[in-house]
C-alpha cells in the first residue's frame, strides 16, 4: 500500500541523511518485510540492511558523479 512505501521511503531517506538508520527503524522494517513477505525475522533484517547499504551506495556514486 502506498502509506507504508512512503512510510519506508521516509524512515530511509531519514537514515541517509543523518548518517544511519536508528536502530528502532532498522526493527520496524523489518518486522514489516517480515510480516508482508514470510521470511525469518533474521532474513527480513538481512533485506533492510541490504537495501540500507544499496542506497547509500547510490547516494556514495551519485556524489562522485557530481563531482
Amino acid at each position: 500500500d502506498m502509506d507504508a512505501r512512503n512510510e519506508t521511503n521516509r524512515l530511509f531517506m531519514n537514515g541517509i541523511r543523518n548518517g544511519e538508520m536508528p536502530a528502532a527503524d532498522k526493527e520496524y522494517l523489518a518486522r514489516n518485510v517480515e510480516a508482508h513477505t514470510g521470511v525469518s525475522h533474521e532474513e527480513a533484517v538481512k533485506r533492510v540492511d541490504d537495501a540500507e547499504a544499496g542506497i547509500v551506495e547510490s547516494e556514495v556514486k551519485a556524489k562522485q558523479v557530481q563531482t
